[in-house]
This record gives C-alpha cells, structure tokens and sequence, in this order.
C-alpha cells in the first residue's frame, strides 16, 4: 500500500507542477528526479522522526529535517512537504520555548511555520487543525489585547477542520487545549473535557495515505489528566487516564515526568 501511496502521490505532483509546463525535456528529467527525491522524504515516517528528535530534545537534528525539507521543497508547492515542514518548526519553537527558555527566537519559528501553512492553497483538514494547534500555542506569546484575536483565529480553524472532515482527532484536541486555557470568567473550561474524550474516541488517521499525520493521542490523553486534576480535582478519573495513558505511550514524557508522585 505505501508504494503504490507514493506512486500516485509522486505521479500527481510530478503532473501538476512539471508536466504542464512549457519547459525542455532536459530540466523535464531534472525536475522529475527532484520531485521523485521530494515524495521520498515525506514517505519515510517523517512524523516519526520529527517527534523522536523533539522526545530528546535533539535541536540540531530537527533543524537538519527542517533544512532537508526546505530543499526538497523550495517553491513550496509540494503540500504534504510544506505541512511536514510547519509541523517541524512548531516542535522546533517548542523546545525554544521550554527546553531552552528563548522565548524570542521560539516565537520566530512558529510564525515562520504559520506563515508557510497559510500560503498553502485549497486547505485540508490536517492544514487547518495544524494552523489552530500553532495559533494555539501563539497565544503564549502575545499580549493580552491580541490574546482573544488569536484563540478565536484558532477555534476558527479548528471548526473548518471539522466540517471538511469530523473524524479529525485533532481538530478537537485544538479546541480542547483553547477552551482548558480559557480563562473561567470567560467561559472557559466548559467544553474541554468533552473535546479531549472525543479526540481519544477517534481513530489516529482519518485516511489511508502515509502521508497524512496522525500525531496528538498522546496529547489529548495528558490534558484530560490535567482537566481531572486541575478542574474537576478528580483524582481517581485522573489515576484511570493516567494509567491508560501511560500503557499506550510508555516513554513519552508527558507522562513519565509524572510517574514518580
């Protein structure tokens, strides 16, 4: 299944962008190869990759995927290479943030991940509940006059990653984590729960296509634990999810960093 994926994948690109253009057979075989090496890196579980690098913290080897996708990709036109590339920077301005304390540099390379994805035309529903994941975590650094812009930008896309397809478990996680962090005296805290059991509920992929993502399980199961534990102050419920949680992603750190209180 994943080579006839990456035939049809490598055959539509090559068609769309090379193909159709009035350009000689020489840089017609030249680009062929470009685009033929493009699709392959985007084959070879990249997610899987991407979130190795970021588990330990391995700065320079998500910035070597992030260069080695920008190359493969330099007029941007390869979709799924463009979505990779976003998601690469969001973990990279992730561990800028919390592993390294730079702020700055943090916000830097989430607005460049924003930036790429926004330009990407006719959005799925992965484009768009990647973009309210990143204009999610935007709100950490903005001010509170542009905090309410971002949420609703956030929610915004979530919602159109719902109604171009309602399987999508991460679309629900963004509108969990954005109601969790809204404040209560601005209704808050409502919904999230809701929203995190749903994205559990669903399954990891919404398509047989290799190269769509199935990132965020993890994610929804640790901020219910924090829903039970912060919100509700449930910790039975908090225990019950904690333990499913950490049978099904035994060494991820969300979880592990728990293990011993």
């Amino acid at each position: 299944m994943r080579a006839n994926i990456c035939l049809q994948m490598f055959l539509t690109h090559f068609r769309e962008t090379v193909l159709n253009k009035k350009i000689n057979m020489k840089k017609k075989i030249l680009l062929f190869i470009a685009a033929f090496i493009s699709l392959n890196l985007a084959a070879q579980d990249i997610q899987i990759k991407i979130d190795k690098h970021f588990t330990s913290k391995s700065m320079d080897s998500i910035i070597n995927i992030i260069n080695e996708i920008t190359k493969s990709n330099i007029d941007g036109k390869n979709r799924y290479l463009t979505y990779w590339n976003a998601y690469a920077l969001y973990r990279k301005s992730l561990l800028l943030n919390e592993a390294e304390g730079n702020k700055k540099e943090a916000d830097k390379e989430l607005s460049k991940a924003k930036k790429i994805l926004e330009k990407t035309g006719k959005k799925n529903a992965e484009d768009y509940a990647l973009l309210g994941m990143l204009y999610n975590y935007s709100i950490a650094f903005a001010n509170f006059v542009r905090q309410p812009f971002l949420s609703n930008k956030a929610k915004s896309f979530a919602n159109e990653a719902i109604r171009l397809n309602s399987q999508n478990p991460r679309a629900y996680l963004v509108l969990g984590i954005n109601d969790y962090y809204t404040p209560v005296a601005f209704g808050g805290q409502t919904k999230c729960k809701e929203y995190f059991l749903k994205a559990i509920e669903l399954e990891d992929k919404v398509s047989n296509n290799d190269f769509d993502p199935s990132w965020g399980k993890n994610e929804a199961y640790y901020y219910l634990f924090l829903y039970y534990i912060n919100v509700e102050k449930n910790v039975d419920e908090a225990k019950i999810i904690y333990r499913k949680a950490l049978k099904l992603f035994p060494d991820d750190n969300l979880f592990l960093q728990f293990k011993k209180k």
